[in-house]
């Protein structure tokens, strides 16, 4: 469990050091929710966003909702957001 929360943690860090993606968060009192996006290719976005998965629940809370890696225009590339508690 160790080993994995490292890996998401030096990977979350690569991408957002590589610009690869913005994350927005709700307000204090509601449920959170990461969104990301900015991914050249469908693939690397699938990887962030099971890394960005174990990330939350090695942190103790709970994924519950979000939507899968999909296109979201040439502005944007490809991206995902996940809502947790």
């Amino acid at each position: 469990m160790k080993k994995r929360t490292r890996l998401a943690a030096g990977l979350l860090a690569a991408a957002a050091l590589a610009g690869a993606g913005t994350a927005v968060a709700a307000p204090a009192f509601a449920d959170e929710t990461v969104v990301l996006h900015g991914f050249p290719t469908k693939g690397i976005c699938q990887v962030a966003e099971q890394v960005t998965g174990w990330a939350i629940n090695a942190s103790g809370h709970q994924v519950y909702a979000g939507d899968s890696c999909a296109y979201w225009g040439p502005d944007k590339l490809y991206g995902f957001s996940i809502t947790y508690r």
